[in-house]
């Protein structure tokens, strides 16, 4: 799958698209930029995931696609809560506080929803894959009886 495509799919799963953004002007939240470079990062967690293996975002199995969406939301999600944390005003008169930025909380816990069922994915496919790997040279005694 080229970058092109993959940035399409995380941006569909995001609903990052003009028609979804109302009030910021009919544009994307996040850039083509942004998002090749966290799935950049994304496939790097996959990869760092136990086995080691030395994906590339084009060479990523379609199995691991789903996790790499995943990651791939989260980083964008917590990239944005460092923009919006930095210019964060909190403002307060006669008793009434107001912060610009009420968002930050519920990107936190989503990028966090994220994050956890992307581990969860990535781990389950790759030991799935180890475990496959291995039954092709072992074998269980009770093949013998036609049991296996």
């Amino acid at each position: 799958m080229t970058k092109q495509e993959l940035i399409n799919k995380v941006r569909t799963a995001i609903r990052d698209l003009p028609e979804f953004n109302t009030l910021g002007d009919n544009k994307p939240e996040f850039s083509d930029t942004e998002i090749s470079e966290a799935i950049d990062r994304a496939v790097n967690r996959i990869n760092i995931t136990s086995p080691i293996t030395n994906f590339t975002a084009e060479t990523l199995p379609p199995i691991l696609i789903e996790p790499l969406i995943y990651h791939t939301i989260s980083i964008l999600l917590q990239m944005r809560i460092r923009e919006l944390s930095r210019n964060n005003v909190d403002y307060q008169s006669g008793g009434t506080a107001v912060s610009f930025n009420t968002i930050i909380a519920e990107y936190a816990q989503a990028a966090a929803i994220y994050e956890e069922k992307a581990e969860i994915l990535t781990s389950k496919v790759k030991i799935q894959a180890n475990l496959e790997s291995g039954f092709g040279t072992i074998e269980s005694p009770f093949w013998y009886f036609g049991w296996w």
